[in-house]
């Protein structure tokens, strides 16, 4: 056995710390707030209970905790600070240390582990997944094959189940093991309910998972890949070159290298069927894809007849942590669209069932027979792996309490919103 390293934890006492300042429970989640904006930590929540006159206060970030307790009377503040392993929390404690001005203090850092296989040794940190509050899925390397932080954040991993692996921003994208389900749920669905799809749009999809099942239709002509960030399909095509399978290569593929919320706004040529694969709006940076505006400008680029596919998120907890969850991209959907329907599909690498939502004014793609989708499926010599045209319908039955749910969250998405998370407080 060996030991692997996951935690960096820092605990530290504060003496001498206005005791006006430690009685103001408000000002301390600020304090909070700061702090983990200083150290670029993932802020999910924060709250306090008081305990006349001192007072606790919570934070939940995607990397873990910090806390402060205080005790007024004695101007004294416990503070506990703990982050996965690979961030940093000092750039916190300094900024507390700034914001409380203890006279005097003493503070120890634990570094937090376990032990594990001699086989996973290599592993010297673990990539952690935000699936819902208190709940998180930790991706541990066999090894890290590349690294890179520029418009996006970029990682390439080697798991021991799930094979290659990418990540944009912390989030999972694309595993080996199971990428072909996530992309045939989002690409055939809509491919096959269009009667005769020549011109597509995909924006995002660096990976080339999605570009690759569109080339598999005969009847495209043209596909246009709009992608912010160059490098993804750069490092895709050298590091995951099984996902792509050679669509990067295939001639009927045109590359737009540009923002994919000003691309619809321009005018131009006009599709069959729009792909989107963003990368999850967490970050901030795909947000406007999700939004109302974002979709009334993609109608007026999409021909006649034409049928869109979204990435969704996942189905069932998402709307509990995300301002932008599958009920809302959902209740998005239907302000622009004339029929609307989910797709869903089970994503092991994810650990969740992942939502997609497909929208047209003239398709209805829950309505296609099933002898004449096997009809277009062998028309075209689409070969698949998951999709079948038997399961099709089944793809976009939901749970009736799913129902429920994008009634009761759902909410229409707009760009003038801040639907970055923001931390639940009451200051």
């Amino acid at each position: 056995m060996a030991i692997v390293k996951l935690g960096r934890h820092i605990i530290a006492e504060f003496y001498g710390c206005d005791s006006t300042t430690l009685s103001d429970r408000r000002k301390i989640q600020k304090f909070l707030v700061r702090a983990a904006e200083k150290a670029e930590l993932t802020i999910i929540k924060v709250d306090s209970h008081s305990f006349e006159p001192g007072a606790t206060t919570f934070m939940i970030i995607g990397e873990s905790h910090l806390a402060i307790h205080t005790w007024p009377e004695f101007g004294y503040a416990s503070i506990d600070i703990y982050v996965c392993y690979g961030r940093d929390p000092w750039p916190a404690f300094e900024e507390l240390r700034r914001l409380l001005k203890p006279q005097d203090y003493v503070v120890n850092e634990i570094t937090r582990g376990m032990e594990i296989p001699e086989r996973m040794a290599s592993a010297t940190y673990g990539i952690v997944d935000t699936l819902a509050p208190a709940m998180y899925v930790t991706y541990v390397p066999r090894r890290v094959l590349y690294r890179k932080e520029g418009i996006q954040k970029i990682e390439v991993i080697e798991h021991e189940i799930l094979g290659r692996c990418l990540f944009l921003d912390g989030r999972l994208q694309v595993a080996e093991y199971d990428e072909f389900m996530y992309h045939e749920v989002l690409v055939h669905p809509v491919m096959f309910a269009h009667p005769d799809p020549r011109s597509i749009l995909i924006i995002g999809g660096g990976d080339g998972g999605a570009l690759r099942e569109v080339l598999k239709h005969n009847t495209v002509e043209r596909v246009a890949v709009v992608e912010i960030d160059k490098s993804v399909i750069e490092f895709s095509r050298k590091y995951i070159p099984s996902v792509n399978r050679g669509a990067f290569d295939d001639e009927r593929v045109e590359y737009i290298f540009t923002d994919g919320r000003e691309f619809v706004k321009r005018e131009g040529d006009k599709f069959d069927v729009a792909i989107i694969d963003v990368t999850d709006p967490h970050s901030g940076l795909s947000i406007p894809i999700f939004t109302r505006e974002f979709h009334m400008d993609l109608k007026r680029r999409m021909r006649e007849g034409g049928i869109v596919s979204q990435q969704a998120e996942d189905v069932y907890l998402y709307h509990t942590l995300h301002k932008v969850n599958f009920p809302s991209i959902y209740r998005t959907f239907e302000s622009v669209y004339r029929y609307v329907r989910g797709g869903r599909c089970w994503v092991p690498s994810y650990s969740s069932e992942w939502a997609f939502t497909y929208g047209s004014d003239l398709i209805d793609p829950m309505n296609i027979d099933e002898e004449e989708l096997k009809r277009r499926m062998k028309e075209r010599e689409v070969e698949t792996e998951y999709y079948t045209p038997e399961i099709h319908r089944a793809l976009m039955t939901f749970p009736k309490f799913v129902q429920n749910q994008i009634r009761k969250y759902g909410e229409i998405l707009h760009e003038k919103q801040p639907l970055v998370e923001e931390v639940e407080k009451s200051f």
